[in-house]
């Protein structure tokens, strides 16, 4: 694994290899760190694998003056990939606000992405919903979200919890401009390309409710397993399979 160490380029992780390129997304309140079972594996595979702190988090920027929306977001994630020179080709993987992100961005910059897979995103259909099933998740929840001491509670969470580093602005910004605003089944509509949906069934009910009520386009394999939010942590193997698996039934050649 080859780690960048510049400044300019230390919220990346590069692991390379002369296969496909991977574009790993993490989730809210993570950094490419949650990567790290995911991306020794794939690479194992002969994938080029490239974890990304997103916007406001782990080693990215942390703008003040910053709305830390998908605007915000798809530019940080464009920048990088044209720093990078990658252009063509990519498959785009994405875990929870990240599987968000990289839709959004399969739409908005469909010549350079192949191929998506979203892992366990948040369906919510509408911004009521999302906000009222956030706070209903459990008690701690609403003290995070709404109390008004709530700096305090996160400070402690940031120094002994695994939340990647961040900020107040980053962390309420993200929440609120990208998640609670539940554009998941608008954006998966206006995605064209080939793109595996993973949902662990042990994920919150309500997305997979919503799924079935709501359905999607022929060109969305939407696929479930026994597993929770957070499986490219707890069930990495299984993830690798599942993307790798999808990549291959769609063209995609496996370099080993």
């Amino acid at each position: 694994m080859r780690k960048y160490i510049n400044k300019k380029r230390k919220y990346i992780t590069d692991y390379p290899a002369q296969g496909k390129t991977i574009i790993l997304l993490h989730g809210f309140l993570s950094s490419k760190k949650y990567w790290s079972k995911v991306g020794p594996l794939l690479n194992n595979l002969g994938y080029r694998v490239i974890a990304i702190d997103l916007l406001g988090f782990g080693d990215a920027d942390k703008p003040k003056n910053n709305q830390y929306g998908y605007d915000e977001h798809l530019r940080h994630i464009r920048d990088t990939l044209l720093m990078m020179e990658l252009k063509t080709d990519i498959i785009l993987v994405g875990h929870s606000m990240g599987a968000l992100l990289a839709m959004r961005f399969a739409s908005e910059y469909p010549d350079g992405i192949s191929q998506l897979a979203l892992i366990n995103p948040p369906m919510y259909k509408d911004e009521h919903q999302a906000a009222t099933t956030l706070r209903t998740t459990n008690f701690l929840y609403r003290i995070l979200l709404d109390s008004r001491f709530r700096h305090i509670f996160w400070i402690i969470l940031r120094n002994i919890g695994p939340f990647a580093s961040h900020t107040k602005h980053s962390r309420e910004g993200s929440l609120s401009n990208v998640i609670n605003v539940a554009y998941f089944f608008e954006d998966i509509d206006a995605v064209k390309i080939p793109t595996l949906l993973f949902i662990g069934k042990k994920d919150r009910a309500i997305y997979m409710d919503n799924l079935l009520q709501v359905g999607v386009g022929e060109n969305i394999n939407v696929t479930t397993a026994e597993t929770g939010h957070h499986a490219p942590r707890t069930n990495a193997k299984l993830v690798v399979e599942q993307i790798v698996s999808f990549a291959g039934k769609n063209g995609i050649i496996i370099h080993q």
